[in-house]
């Protein structure tokens, strides 16, 4: 688990919303506006050396547009998204600085729940079980829910893809799963079962 990346939790319209910030500089006191469209933190960074900050939102509706000010001064900074459909806002933290960080662009409302397993790996699960795509190709996506800690085993080995395997009898519960007769939940738990009893290598 990575250590630097810190959680948050700010009120915003009438609810909670979860964020978390990977930085070299400290964040505290964040706080949405009425309108719930602006958060504001306060920045701090005590190094007399320049930094960098990463904020990773939940999505809303998927269109914002963020813009970044420092003591309404403004930011530079690139917005872009992760293969989980998560915002990130991330910019350099001058020496030795601090003050107000506003963040503006966020919808109104609270965000949905976030599907635990991204889109492409069910589809990828489709096109395996119809033979469109190989063994390996949908081990990526099994071996990303590791990456990521969706799941996770004990003592599992680091290998090269090309010792990566699959029973295609597993075709089956990955073929249920896409057509949603199984939940992602019991999805999970059977890979993660046949991971740990090494009937799926990867």
């Amino acid at each position: 688990v990575d250590t630097t990346v810190i959680p948050v939790t700010a009120k915003k319209n009438g609810g909670d919303f979860n964020f978390r910030y990977d930085s070299g500089a400290w964040y505290s006191a964040a706080k949405f506006d009425e309108k719930g469209t602006t958060m504001s933190i306060r920045g701090y960074n005590s190094y007399p050396l320049e930094t960098y900050a990463n904020f990773e939102f939940p999505p809303i509706s998927g269109n914002e547009k963020f813009t970044v000010t420092l003591n309404d001064e403004p930011v530079d900074f690139i917005q872009s998204i992760d293969e989980m459909g998560f915002w990130h806002v991330a910019f350099t933290v001058g020496p030795t600085s601090q003050g107000t960080l506003k963040i503006s662009g966020f919808d109104k409302g609270l965000p949905p729940e976030m599907p635990k397993i991204p889109q492409w790996i069910k589809t990828n699960a489709d096109w395996w079980t119809r033979n469109q795509i190989s063994d390996s190709e949908f081990l990526e996506g099994i071996d990303f829910l590791f990456e990521k800690q969706i799941v996770s085993v004990p003592e599992r080995n680091v290998i090269s893809e090309s010792q990566w395997s699959i029973p295609s009898w597993v075709k089956n519960s990955a073929g249920w799963w896409s057509e949603e007769k199984i939940s992602d939940d019991e999805f999970l738990n059977i890979i993660e079962n046949l991971v740990k009893r090494k009937i799926i290598i990867v």
